[in-house]
């Protein structure tokens, strides 16, 4: 047997509760926050330009494949800052590329050194020192990245309360010199 057609006004909804209303609202407007942070009108580059780009890329990778390789294999950690950064400034990929590349940097001077050839670059990619080198490096790019910012706020906080400090010591002196009708004293703005 079918349920009976309704005809007119639908029944009434039960009212949200306002903690689960505030929460809905809340969360929207976080999603909004960080949809704006991610992509804030940030533009493509052009299909030519990529295409360009692709072919320089192609070009150098056949014509220092030795380099290639050895910067293919030495920069995983920073292409993988690459892909986790949601950041429009990619700091952590400037952090964790900066100093990935600077751990490769010795051994591509090596490499460039000892003649620049494919059994050089297989060589120095099998010493496991290298690996500890490189990975170390990117690995401290990885600890600036986390670290700078609270070592920042540490320091701001610091002088934050040094500049107080000596706000309330002038703000002493003041009461001393003109009385404690200087604390009640509205302040009238300056012309």
């Amino acid at each position: 047997m079918a349920a009976p057609i309704r005809i007119g006004r639908p029944p009434p909804r039960k009212p949200l509760n306002p903690r689960k209303l505030a929460a809905k609202t809340a969360v929207r407007k976080a999603l909004k926050r960080r949809a704006a942070i991610i992509r804030p009108g940030v533009k493509r580059p052009s299909l030519l330009r990529q295409l360009s780009m692709g072919v320089v890329i192609i070009a150098l990778f056949i014509a220092a494949l030795p380099s290639a390789i050895l910067l293919c294999f030495g920069m995983l950690p920073t292409m993988c800052a690459y892909l986790i950064d949601r950041l429009p400034q990619r700091y952590a990929t400037r952090c964790v590329g900066a100093l990935n590349f600077a751990g490769c940097w010795p051994y591509l001077l090596n490499l460039w050194k000892d003649g620049h050839n494919m059994i050089e670059a297989v060589h120095i990619l099998l010493e496991p020192l290298t690996w500890l080198v490189i990975y170390g490096s990117a690995a401290a790019g990885w600890l600036c990245f986390l670290s700078f910012p609270a070592v920042a706020w540490a320091l701001m906080d610091v002088f934050a309360g040094r500049r107080i400090a000596h706000l309330r010591k002038e703000q002493r002196k003041l009461i001393e010199d003109w009385g404690d009708d200087v604390t009640r004293a509205p302040i009238q703005p300056m012309l």
